[in-house]
């Protein structure tokens, strides 16, 4: 309860400093209107039927980026500035809870740059904003919220390492716009560009807000209850029932533990299984041929089908461990929940690089049902989350440090005894690591097997 006081005062407070702010009431409000008279009447002949929805989308969202580097990522410095950034650093309030508020204040502050590009084009210019999806909208706008903060809690952080904020804060700025694909497709740009684009978050809320925005018409890839009983209700049913078994057969209530290790593999239910049956997807809709020959990578095919789930994934962690703990009574109040929220993302990026990996596995063989349940049960024995990893041989537990969620489960299990960011930060790059290197493998596979595929002439390759 005094963490949620904290922050609610927190976000109203820099809300207040925000807008008394010059270049914050100009990012804001001039910066959204300017910008979609500009990029209104560059694509009014353009012969595009929805450029309409371009110029507002993208001319609110690059107010929504103004706002973020030239607010939230100079916050701190602007505390150093003032002589307060020690006060607040050692305050009992918490340095990350304070961080979190005013982060949280500027970006639902900024976010009216959205509103005011809309009242732009429509009063300027009539121009109508049709929504042909908007649950789809919503679920891209909640997402997009979450990937702005995140990306402002970043630079507020990194910013922080340097007196040169101001020259950072006009650096970042149209570079992420441009690589981003705010206003036109990142498609267009060259591939290395494209390829930096998909690291940054924002690249993917983009697409996602403008598929909503354009309309989804495959409404059986995301039915309701297909989604409340496949990827809430059963990985949640799931962590009962091994939080259950661990507490019988382990003798103890203390369940932290495995509250912790089941709420991280139920990101395995969503990254392994939708990533890892992607390529197999596109076989059998008959659509693979064409996307071998294609111009677009197939890697990006692949990261591009699999972002959404990613999303899906890190909420069903964070919500699964969070009812997990209150069903067993797993104190997480003094829990810091940066280093959390870091663990999740981890493992989360770590179980989607092994799923990448098992979809290029598909190129080369068609056994991949078999092969995904498989890998479902290794994670479930060798990651440590059902017992301890110390109990199995000695090869299989030099295999685990090979497989994600290992060091996420660590981690997971010093935070909640107490440790702070910087005991768990080497098992966080650790399982950068393994992503990174899962990724690697999966972009060779991918890019042999479409050689291979192209040289012989099929694409049966198995």
């Amino acid at each position: 309860m005094k963490t949620l006081r904290v922050l609610g005062s927190t976000l109203l407070l820099q809300m207040k400093q925000s807008f008394v702010r010059p270049m914050f009431r100009f990012c804001l409000i001039a910066n959204p209107i300017l910008n979609t008279i500009l990029v209104y009447e560059m694509f009014r002949n353009s012969g595009q039927t929805d450029f309409a929805a371009y110029a507002i989308l993208g001319a609110g969202l690059m107010g929504l980026w103004g706002c973020i580097c030239f607010s939230s990522a100079g916050d701190l410095n602007r505390e150093r500035y003032s002589g307060t950034l020690s006060q607040i650093f050692v305050a009992p309030a918490g340095f990350q809870t304070i961080l979190w508020g005013k982060v949280l204040g500027n970006t639902l502050l900024s976010l009216g740059t959205l509103l005011f590009s809309w009242l732009t084009a429509k009063l300027l210019y009539g121009a109508s904003f049709p929504i042909r999806s908007p649950g789809y909208l919503l679920l891209a706008f909640l997402a997009a919220v979450g990937c702005f903060l995140s990306v402002s809690v970043l630079a507020a952080w990194l910013l922080t390492l340097s007196r040169k904020t101001t020259l950072y804060m006009n650096v970042i700025e149209i570079p992420v716009i441009l690589i981003c694909g705010f206003v036109f497709p990142a498609e267009q740009l060259p591939r290395w560009a494209q390829i930096l684009g998909m690291v940054l978050s924002p690249t993917w809320a983009v697409k996602l807000l403008r598929m909503a925005v354009a309309g989804v018409p495959d409404r059986a890839a995301f039915r309701w209850e297909e989604f409340l009983l496949l990827d809430a209700a059963y990985p949640f049913v799931t962590l009962i029932f091994y939080c259950l078994l661990a507490s019988y057969s382990f003798r103890t209530r203390d369940l932290g533990h495995w509250v912790a290790g089941n709420a991280l593999l139920l990101c395995t239910n969503t990254c392994v299984f939708h990533l890892g049956g992607a390529f197999n997807g596109e076989r059998y809709f008959g659509r693979l041929r064409s996307i071998v020959v294609s111009p677009s990578s197939l890697l990006g095919v692949v990261l591009e089908s699999g972002f959404f789930p990613m999303l899906v994934s890190a909420a069903t962690v964070t919500v699964g461990l969070v009812l997990g703990s209150l069903v067993f009574g797993v104190q997480l109040w003094g829990v810091p929940v940066g280093p959390v929220l870091l663990v999740i993302l981890a493992a989360m990026f770590a179980a989607s690089g092994l799923g990448l990996l098992l979809s290029a596995c598909s190129l080369l063989g068609d056994g991949m049902h078999f092969l995904l349940n498989v890998v479902s049960y290794i994670l479930m024995i060798c990651t440590g989350a059902q017992f301890p990893v110390a109990q199995l041989p000695l090869p299989f537990q030099w295999f685990s440090r090979l497989l994600p969620l290992t060091r996420s489960i660590e981690a997971m299990d010093l935070l909640l005894a107490g440790s702070q960011a910087a005991a768990v930060l080497p098992l966080v790059l650790g399982e950068l690591l393994v992503g990174l290197g899962c990724c690697g493998l999966a972009a060779a596979v991918i890019g042999g097997a479409a050689r291979a595929a192209v040289r012989n002439g099929t694409l049966d390759l198995f």
